[in-house]
């Protein structure tokens, strides 16, 4: 069986951060849901982010990680048009397991 399903997570808060130069940018989320390393896009304006922090269990429904934003130079800014309370963001994938693609890839190439 095939299925297009992601899950959607929302957000408990709206960050804290921009991301500017690189920085690391606090999010809050409803559910533990996201992991260090795992890479998320915004719904709303479609920025990705890397999660850089294991989550950290504030209260009941809320749950914190340290990300930072994925773009080629540290030019970008968080929208924060997209994180408001209530909008989504969904899983896109894992960057440990990219890594060990990667390596595979190269050694399997070597030989």
């Amino acid at each position: 069986m095939e299925t297009n399903y992601i899950k959607r997570v929302e957000f408990a808060d709206v960050p804290v951060g921009t991301g500017e130069g690189g920085t690391t940018i606090t999010m809050a989320f409803k559910e533990n849901y996201y992991q260090k390393y795992d890479i998320f896009k915004i719904d709303k304006t479609m920025q990705q982010c890397f999660v850089v922090s294991r989550p950290v269990r504030k209260a009941d429904n809320y749950w914190e990680v340290e990300v930072r934003l994925i773009d080629n130079d540290y030019n970008s800014v968080l929208d924060l048009d997209g994180c408001q309370i209530g909008d989504t963001t969904r899983f896109q994938s894992n960057a440990i397991e990219n890594l060990f693609a990667q390596i595979l890839s190269v050694a399997l190439l070597s030989n």
